[in-house]
């Protein structure tokens, strides 16, 4: 394996690096990989990634890597994906840098897409669609199919929501960019780092572009979500520290007024604010109600007026959470939070 590396090294830069982190995925990497070796667009690289698999992932990642020259494998102990993306970066030799997830598909026309004009203007994101697919049956586009292109940021492209909180698949990142403000992947949070990377990559860009099609299929599974797998407190609040002055920088630099968009912005942030209240009070993590109370005194008086202002309680669920945390009794929110979650979870 460290033969085909340094053989592939002395070759001519790709123009496109594709980085894939890969963890146990042996029920699905052939066929990922295979999809992007189809590709309408042959100057491409693909680094794979192996995070300490215990399946065969590694073995079938040897296997196309010595059948495929455009094809690099990296093993580090299993460390998560924003390490494994990170490392991904770091052995890239491409202009360009394109994400796929392992068990995930792309169409022939994936990397071509990107690729819009023969000379892509210099910090320019381009963003395409996704497809979606469950139970082999492909749902539905996610992303409007209008095109555009912004090269005057204040035009509020941050209307995509994918565009700010997305995974980082669908997305054509500069290298250039990316190595002279040193931009990584968030290894102390295991959510949301995806938006916390794209929120530091916004504030370098000069124009937005997005494509009108896309030839991306994420392969819905049932795994847990940010919604449904539990966090400890430490680990939100950390990620919501990270996340909010981004946004502030964000807002500041694309000269963000409208609420709707403000609203957007906030909305992950918000999750992760709710999503830490509530662990204080589930079994895995639940803390006395000393801890409790000292804990909601600096997650939920810090963040006041952002509840205030763009909680949006678009449900019955939505509007008593929201009312709970405006209270200015901790005690009171305490009370009231032990018996929510003792109902909802049971715990």
């Amino acid at each position: 394996m460290q033969l085909i590396e340094k053989e592939k090294k002395t070759t001519d830069k790709p123009l496109i690096s594709v980085i894939i982190p890969v963890y146990n995925a042996e029920e699905c990497l052939e066929i990922c990989l295979r999809g992007i070796l189809k590709q309408t667009f042959v100057n491409f690289e693909i680094i794979l990634i192996d995070d300490g698999s215990t399946d065969s992932s590694l073995d079938i990642c040897n296997k196309f890597a010595l059948q495929n020259q455009k094809i690099s494998v990296f093993h580090q102990s299993n460390v998560g994906v924003s390490k494994a993306r990170n490392k991904g970066l770091d052995e890239a030799r491409g202009k360009y840098i394109v994400f796929v997830d392992a068990d995930d598909k792309v169409l022939p026309n994936y990397l071509e897409l990107f690729i819009y004009d023969k000379e892509i203007p210099e910090g320019t994101l381009v963003l395409q669609g996704h497809l979606i697919e469950k139970n082999g049956v492909i749902q539905n586009l996610n992303l409007s199919k209008t095109e555009y292109y912004y090269k005057n940021l204040h035009e509020n492209p941050l209307s995509e929501s994918f565009l700010l909180f997305g995974p980082p698949w669908s997305k054509l990142f500069e290298m250039k960019l990316i190595k002279r403000h040193n931009l990584r992947f968030e290894g102390v949070v295991s959510s949301n780092e995806d938006g916390i990377f794209h929120l530091k990559y916004l504030m370098h860009i000069k124009a937005v572009k997005k494509v009108s099609e896309c030839g991306y299929i994420y392969v819905k599974r049932d795994t847990k979500t940010i919604t449904t797998r539990l966090y400890s407190f430490e680990e939100l609040l950390t990620g919501l520290n990270i996340m909010l002055p981004l946004i502030k920088n964000v807002i500041k630099k694309y000269k963000v007024k409208e609420k709707a968009y403000l609203n957007g912005l906030y909305v992950i942030p918000l999750l992760r604010l709710e999503l830490a209240v509530t662990s204080l009070y589930r079994n895995k993590y639940r803390k006395n109600r000393k801890n409790r109370l000292s804990s909601l005194a600096l997650l939920l008086d810090e963040n006041f007026a952002l509840i205030k202002e763009y909680y949006v309680a678009n449900c019955t669920k939505k509007k008593v959470l929201k009312n709970i945390f405006l209270l200015k009794s901790m005690f009171l929110v305490d009370i009231l939070m032990l018996n929510i979650v003792k109902i909802k979870y049971n715990s």
